[in-house]
């Protein structure tokens, strides 16, 4: 326990006022165990740091119109102080230089913290003028610049007469960053989200996210469209989507449709047959499920040009209704003379809800390639979390080689690890 009027030999700055005790007596002369030696409203700590005399009470700090408190930098028509380092706006209120404020601000240089209680707005937003995106209570926290926990409801933000939904937002270069969600009307029966909407003072406002739609069956048409998903990105300006076709006999499968900058970029089409999928032998124990492939990157310029093909193929007896083991061959070719293969092993049922047990990938570049010569690595499985060997080995065009082969065996407070490998020509 410390005596009033004592120094605290556990604390630098006995008093709070943002002054070390030791620059309090020695340089400043001021009282170490009072926060306003002079009591003239301001502490010492304002006062040291816009050079008025934390002695004299006829000497105040000057009128501030600016304050930053971590990464945030809020202007104001003045500052007036109501606690040691904490602080309310008057007048206007700007955090920034883009974000205007309508009431009253609170600094807290302790907490690092920047909150008040009414509309939000962020101006001169190109092409859509003033945006009004919140209503009510926030804290900021300066050394992140990020808002979180706010009132869905409270959300004031539209987009072409569609009210916005969000949770926090954040500050970034020339405006603020928002994730959540866009409220459809619900005769659409659709759900859009975004991983995030920019409000910026340079390009306007930008989306990136997804429309969910839903499932649709024709009544007198044995069809339907299920899965269907619409993927925007105005940054990049990138749009797509995918979904699936269902038909009596077969789903078409629309993996992914990309267009950006007004190019078509990527289709990845597929097929997905009936369960259990069309057998490849005589005795039953090989069924292929579906079939895909496709182009990616077809604009011009690098990237290269990409083929894809792939399957996902069932081998064994049905075990309590999941597929003994699964695979998921993968190929891919590109331009420049790279070629890769994949695989992916599961048991008991496929991506979804399968034990993966192992994977594959082997690939060889052409000289031109970004990365000639022949490599191939595996990843076993066979106990998760206990027991996970991998090799790697890879060989270019003067025949050097190497090869690394690794596993771990992990059984509670015994951890140990096999390290093998092996370079040459």
């Amino acid at each position: 326990m410390v005596d009033p009027g004592e120094t605290d030999p556990n604390n630098a700055d006995s008093d709070g006022d943002g002054v070390n005790d030791y620059d309090e007596i020695y340089l400043y002369h001021t009282d170490p165990t009072e926060p306003d030696s002079d009591d003239d409203g301001s502490d010492d700590g304002t006062e040291t740091e816009f050079g008025s005399d934390p002695n004299d009470d006829d000497d105040l700090p000057p009128n501030l119109t600016s304050m930053t408190i971590g990464i945030l930098t809020v202007e104001a028509e003045q500052f007036v102080q109501i606690q040691t380092n904490v602080y309310e706006t008057r007048g206007y209120a700007r955090i920034n230089s883009l974000l205007y404020f309508s009431g009253t601000l609170t600094l807290d240089k302790n907490a690092l913290t920047v909150s008040a209680n009414g509309t939000w707005t962020l101006d001169n937003v190109p092409y859509v003028g003033d945006v009004s995106f919140y209503n009510g209570s926030i804290t900021v926290n300066a050394s992140t610049g990020v808002c979180a926990g706010l009132n869905r409801a409270a959300s004031l933000l539209e987009v072409i007469e569609l009210g916005i939904e969000f949770e926090g937002f954040s500050f970034v270069s020339g405006g603020i960053q928002i994730a959540g969600a866009i409220e459809l009307p619900e005769e659409i029966g659709a759900k859009a989200e975004f991983e995030n909407l920019t409000i910026s003072r340079t390009t306007g406002i930008d989306f990136v996210g997804s429309i969910t739609l839903p499932d649709v069956e024709f009544a007198d048409f044995p069809w339907g469209f299920k899965d269907s998903h619409l993927d925007f990105n105005t940054i990049e300006n990138e749009f797509g989507g995918g979904g699936k076709i269902s038909t009596p006999k077969f789903d078409v499968l629309i993996e992914q449709i990309t267009i950006r900058n007004g190019r078509l970029e990527t289709v990845l089409l597929g097929i997905g047959f009936p369960e259990p999928g069309i057998n490849l032998d005589s005795s039953g124990v090989v069924w292929l499920k579906s079939v895909s492939g496709g182009l990616m990157d077809m604009a011009p310029g690098p990237p290269p040009l990409k083929i894809k093909a792939a399957c996902e193929l069932t081998i064994g007896p049905a075990i309590a209704g999941f597929q003994l083991i699964t695979g998921v061959p993968e190929i891919l070719l590109d331009t420049s003379g790279m070629f890769t293969a994949t695989g992916t092993i599961y048991l008991f049922g496929g991506p979804d809800e399968g034990y993966e047990m192992s994977q594959i990938v082997a690939s060889f570049g052409t000289p031109s390639s970004a990365e000639p010569g022949f490599r191939f690595s595996a990843t076993a499985y066979l106990w998760k979390e206990v027991f996970e060997p991998q090799m790697t080995f890879s060989i270019d065009f003067d025949n050097q080689f190497e090869g690394t082969a690794t596993g771990t065996f992990d059984l509670g407070n015994v951890d140990l690890s096999i390290l093998g490998d092996t370079a040459g020509e």
